[in-house]
């Protein structure tokens, strides 16, 4: 597992170091939105259609969140939801890119696999 420092940054090619930045800009987008999400669960509910009425809906973490939003059509979840949801899209893809492009000997694209689920075999 490799660090990422400024000699392997030197060494690397455009396509490589532009993927790294895009993932970079990734992570720090998915944090982002993670922290939006959060603030939705400090509220601890939402009011949700059902039928002719509206009921209740306790939301007080990711999975709360995700059981309110998971199965809707994508015009009716949640607007945070589906920011998250496509950021995290994009973060694999972006990681199966770079194994693709040999960066998988690096430890931060090998500590991001795993963090998203990504296998290291290209």
């Amino acid at each position: 597992m490799a660090a990422l420092t400024e000699d392997v940054l030197k060494s690397l090619s455009s396509e490589q170091q532009n993927n790294l930045k895009r993932l970079y800009g990734l992570i720090m987008r998915d944090g982002q939105v993670n922290e939006k999400a959060a603030k939705l669960f400090k509220k601890g509910f939402q009011y949700e259609p059902y039928g002719d009425g509206l009921a209740l809906s306790v939301c007080e973490n990711w999975d709360d969140f995700t059981v309110i939003n998971a199965f809707k059509p994508p015009e009716k979840q949640d607007p945070i939801y589906r920011e998250v949801m496509e950021t995290k899209r994009q973060i694999k893809q972006t990681l199966e890119e770079s194994i693709k492009l040999g960066l998988g000997h690096l430890g931060l694209i090998q500590r991001q696999c795993e963090n998203y689920q990504v296998k290291m075999q290209a």
